[in-house]
């Protein structure tokens, strides 16, 4: 059994990735007790968490961002032995989580809120406000939980990285009740439980790097307060999370379309498709570094093996999942429906589940096939095709909505077999680009 574990961890792609990405899945599973709890309220909660969720993932983008770009970082330095970069990093990294956390929170509560409270009805809206209030309010604590926890994952510890973690799901079942029922805060409960929860993994991780416990120094005085740094810390963070924003502001405008009928059909299916496609983001994390290696050294046929090998793992993984929750349909629909006003609708969430189970794969195809873009200006066309893609992808939905729930599930699933497809093929492109690019080797040049 030792020698199978060891084979698994040391040779499949995702197992590989799984420490850089786990913050995310726990973010994953939080949203699931969310829903959960949602559906305890009634119909207008659960179409206003339907609303919230792209909200919600605006706003904490900005903490999985700085959290991949930091930790990139510091393993670069880690490995190089510079103490003093590394430390320096470490302190710009808490400093810049704060101020764009706030900034982010902002413009959401700004620019996005208000214009998701004019589209709705009023018991809806209030729902919205009071369950991403408290988020909003405290989304420096979400982000700096990520970027600490991921730290703590570069320096290699793991028992503390694990025990994080681990408190951040304990506390999410047990503050999460106290807030909603014995306090009786329903909906905000739901967002201050949520707050709380990952503040309180994030303070045991700063408070073990701030103790010494750790490599890892921290200090004001090593902070760059220079405005050129600044602006050139924001322009990379901004170009991360830029497929984010547009991807959720696409599914923000389908949703408002969606909610009045719609929103528990359509939401909970989507949610745990998305657990399939974070096998795709756990082998992103694990093989982007790899790419970046072999590129250095010319290796392109390295490169095209490890291609073709995480893609073939990865899909494999998710056909499993998939058909996972396609066997066990209506368990899964019937444990988060909790509310008879609901029931009715218990049929409709069902099929769209087994539907969405088909593309699912192809959903975290793309996020696999991204690790493949590590040089600068392949990352900017990426994000440019994203751009492009998301725009479509909203128009030819809200234009699906129109005529037919089902029409729109069923564009849905060939939208991912669409992109699933496209981004393998782009992927392989640009390797292959790369091997016609390295000179041929000649008996002079040898």
């Amino acid at each position: 059994m030792a020698g199978v574990k060891e084979y698994i961890s040391n040779n499949l792609s995702f197992f590989k990735g799984w420490a850089v990405y786990l913050p995310f899945l726990i973010l994953v599973l939080c949203n699931f007790l969310d829903q959960y709890y949602f559906t305890y309220e009634g119909a207008a909660a659960t179409k206003s968490y339907t609303l919230s969720m792209p909200v919600y993932w605006i706003v904490v983008g900005i903490g999985t961002c700085i959290s991949a770009i930091m930790s990139s970082i510091i393993k670069k330095h880690l490995a190089d032995g510079n103490q003093e970069a590394m430390n320096k990093s470490a302190s710009n990294a808490l400093v810049y989580t704060v101020v764009f956390s706030l900034i982010v929170s902002a413009l959401v509560f700004l620019g996005v809120l208000p214009l998701v409270y004019s589209y709705t009805e009023t018991d809806v809206g209030d729902n919205i406000f009071d369950f991403l209030s408290p988020i909003m309010a405290l989304n420096f604590a979400l982000a700096l939980n990520m970027v600490m926890t991921g730290m703590l994952a570069v320096l290699g510890e793991t028992k503390k990285y694990v025990t994080c973690l681990v408190v951040t799901l304990v506390a999410e079942l047990t503050v999460d009740p106290f807030f909603i029922f014995f306090c009786k805060m329903g909906v905000m409960g739901n967002g201050l439980g949520t707050v709380c929860c990952l503040s309180i993994s994030g303070i045991l991780a700063l408070y073990w790097i701030l103790a010494k416990k750790t490599p890892l120094r921290i200090s004001w005085r090593l902070v760059n307060r220079s405005l050129a740094d600044f602006h050139r810390a924001a322009k990379g963070i901004v170009s991360y999370m830029a497929h984010v924003v547009f991807q959720q502001v696409g599914e923000l405008i389908v949703r408002m379309n969606l909610y009045l009928t719609y929103s528990l059909s359509y939401g909970i299916p989507v949610l745990y498709t998305s657990f399939v496609a974070i096998v795709g983001g756990g082998t992103a994390a694990s093989t982007t570094p790899e790419y970046r290696r072999l590129y250095a050294e010319n290796d392109i046929d390295g490169a095209y093996k490890l291609f073709k090998n995480s893609l073939l793992e990865t899909f494999i993984i998710m056909v499993i999942l998939s058909a996972l929750l396609y066997s066990f349909d209506d368990a899964l629909i019937l444990f988060m429906v909790n509310h008879a006003s609901l029931e009715e609708s218990t049929p409709f969430v069902v099929w769209t589940l087994d539907v969405l189970c088909v593309s699912a794969p192809f959903l975290g195809l793309r996020a696999v096939c991204s690790s493949v873009f590590v040089d600068r200006n392949a990352v900017k066309k990426n994000v440019f095709d994203n751009f492009i893609f998301a725009v479509l992808r909203t128009a030819v939905l809200v234009y699906a909505i129109g005529f037919d729930f089902f029409w729109l599930i069923y564009l849905l699933t060939l939208e991912r077999f669409f992109i699933g497809v496209i981004a393998v093929y782009q992927a392989r492109h640009y390797i292959l680009s790369k091997k016609k690019a390295v000179p041929p080797v000649t008996a002079d040049n040898s």
